[in-house]
């Protein structure tokens, strides 16, 4: 059985997530400063009626940031500790049909690091 990943870069790397924790995909928002949190917790945004907190995926991978530019999105995605934002440099794409080996996928000359989105959205765990 085939799965269906959505695929972003983070850094200089790509990283995959399993599409039925994405939620939606959007520009970046204003967010709030916190204070006393890891760097890349870049703060708090309003996601419709809610408040998340949005992650830079590079630097909680311990990868260096991306630099700004107009590519760049937040991947809202849906995990046991409740809903997160992913700010990533670029949304690659949609890769349907393929499956992890070792925890990685490929596509032609395309390799994406399957994320552990759970470790990754809880930023508490450092």
């Amino acid at each position: 059985m085939s799965s269906e990943f959505l695929v972003v870069r983070a850094g200089a790397s790509l990283h995959a997530v399993l599409l039925p924790h994405i939620v939606e995909v959007v520009r970046p928002p204003p967010c709030a400063a916190l204070p006393r949190v890891p760097s890349y917790l870049l703060g708090a945004a309003q996601f419709r009626a809610e408040v998340i907190p949005v992650i830079e995926l590079a630097g909680r991978l311990g990868l260096l940031p991306d630099a700004p530019s107009g590519k760049a999105r937040v991947v809202v995605v849906r995990a046991t500790a409740g809903r997160a934002g992913l700010w990533v440099g670029e949304v690659v794409g949609v890769w349907r049909g393929f499956e992890p080996h070792d925890g990685v996928l490929s596509r032609g000359d395309a390799c994406a690091a399957l994320l552990d989105l759970e470790r990754v959205v809880d930023w508490r765990a450092g």
